[in-house]
């Protein structure tokens, strides 16, 4: 009975008569629902105004597609639509490469349910956000990365880097995507002569949609804006004035700072202290987290402060954000350890989402700030927090038992043949792996940059989801293979 039920559990369909059927209606069931779903998220966003008016710390893809969509006369109650025409059309064309690949139907029909059935993230189609894109331009690689692993075509690999270049574009949080796509080629094996050249063909051939589309955005935004302005030096502030305290005497920080940082760990010390005692580890990582966007955005006051007592003439004309970024680099060269041991749990409580992304002064007080886990949210975007820290926990577990699986086995591997490394993974193992390692690059980001709330995260939900249906499709198909045996 058993090995009925997963003969079941495993069947894949084989008849390509029904693969653009099911595709195209898929899609379109998926349409519906999505046009019927309550909108969680309101058409105009506090962001949506900067990327209608192309503000200067914006990338250029997003409010160029915003200009071409007013200029055909589009306003934007109705962009809205094209976003979700665009993504449903990218998903009739993943559930389509899915089905040629021979995936398991009920991985298929799951991945579908779960994409189709989560309204908070098709919540964003209908806002002005760039999030409805890039889970378009996510699906699309997703679904060239395992077309990719299964027919090893260097075409596959193009389209990879063409899409997540796109992505990178519109939403600079897509960054490490990037960086993996070019990593995939140095950790597949390779056979026959010549696979040195092969593999710097290949690379090149990666590099170049990169490029091409790196040239052309920039291209873009310099049409509009002279200097392009980042809020890197914001980011990487806020993560290294988590690691002051009174100890600067030893550090290799230029003491021209020393006052501002005086200044800073005098007034949130309490604030520290309160949060090193809550026994509730979510809890906690939530509000050092929020004591994190304090630093990055309210820290304006100090700094004006400090400009004005200043004596080092190197420091008199400077930019802040130059400022900003050259303190940030000698607080963590002069506590790396520290610092590595910051990002490390930042991305293990990665899931533990925040509920606010503005904070004032006033909430770095030990009573105001606890209040901010109670957040003035719709009751719907608190059960997405509560069940995105379910599925994280769940993905966590499932990563790391597969990560040391596939570790053991390397490390036979090794033993076994010295002179060569092979690997004994199938595809969908394969598959697995290179999706566990794009999430947790793209974790590890979210961490460094402090971007860690339910509109970043949910970025990763499709290839969490796909990770978690293949890690299960496998414990079946060896459960299936043990009993076929027995």
């Amino acid at each position: 009975m058993a090995s009925i039920i997963l003969k079941y559990l495993t069947y894949r369909l084989t008849d390509k008569k029904y693969f653009l059927a099911l595709s195209i209606g898929g899609a379109i069931f998926y349409v519906l629902c999505a046009m019927i779903a309550p909108r969680l998220i309101p058409l105009l966003e506090p962001d949506s105004y900067s990327y209608l008016e192309f503000s200067a710390f914006r990338t250029s893809f997003y409010p160029f597609f915003l200009d071409m969509m007013q200029f055909i006369g589009l306003i934007p109650t109705q962009i809205i639509y094209v976003q979700l025409l665009l993504f449903a059309l990218a998903f009739a064309y993943c559930l389509y490469h899915f089905l040629c690949l021979r995936l398991p139907f009920l991985v298929i029909m799951a991945f579908y349910l779960a994409i189709t059935g989560n309204i908070y993230m098709n919540a964003y189609h209908f806002s002005i956000l760039t999030e409805s894109l890039c889970f378009t331009l996510l699906l699309l690689t997703i679904t060239h990365l395992l077309k990719f692993i299964y027919h090893r075509k260097i075409q596959n690999f193009i389209m990879m880097g063409l899409f997540v270049s796109i992505a990178t574009a519109l939403k600079p949080a897509m960054l490490p995507f990037c960086v993996g796509v070019l990593l995939t080629k140095f950790l597949f094996k390779w056979h026959g002569k010549n696979w040195k050249k092969r593999l710097r063909i290949s690379l090149l051939a990666g590099f170049l949609p990169i490029i091409m589309i790196a040239s052309l955005e920039q291209l873009i935004y310099s049409a509009h804006h002279e200097a392009r302005v980042s809020l890197a030096p914001n980011h990487l502030l806020g993560k290294s004035l988590m690691l002051i305290n009174d100890n600067f005497s030893d550090k290799k920080i230029d003491p021209a700072f020393l006052p501002l940082l005086q200044s800073i760990d005098n007034d949130t010390r309490q604030t520290k202290d309160d949060l090193h005692n809550i026994d509730n580890f979510c809890l906690r990582n939530v509000l050092f987290y929020e004591l994190e966007l304090f630093y990055q955005q309210t820290n304006h006051a100090y700094w004006q402060k400090w400009q004005e007592t200043i004596t080092a003439s190197a420091y008199i004309n400077m930019p802040l954000s130059d400022l900003k970024q050259r303190l940030s680099l000698q607080i963590i060269a002069s506590n790396m350890m520290p610092f590595l041991q910051l990002l490390a749990t930042r991305h293990i409580s990665i899931f533990c989402v925040s509920s606010t992304t503005q904070l004032t002064a006033e909430h770095v007080l030990p009573v105001g700030y606890a209040k901010q886990y109670q957040p003035e949210n719709s009751r719907a975007e608190l059960i997405v927090h509560y069940l995105f820290l379910m599925l994280g926990v769940l993905f966590i577990l499932a990563s790391a038992v597969y990560l040391l699986a596939s570790s053991a086995i390397l490390c036979r591997n090794l033993r076994q043949k010295t002179a060569r490394l092979k690997y004994d993974f199938t595809d969908n193992q394969l598959s697995i792996i290179y999706l566990i390692l794009f999430i947790n690059g793209y974790h590890l980001f979210l961490a460094l940059t402090a971007l860690s709330i339910v509109r970043y995260l949910m970025i990763s939900y499709p290839l969490i989801i796909l990770a978690l249906l293949l890690v299960g499709f496998t414990w079946i198909e060896k459960l299936q293979h043990y009993l076929q045996k027995k």
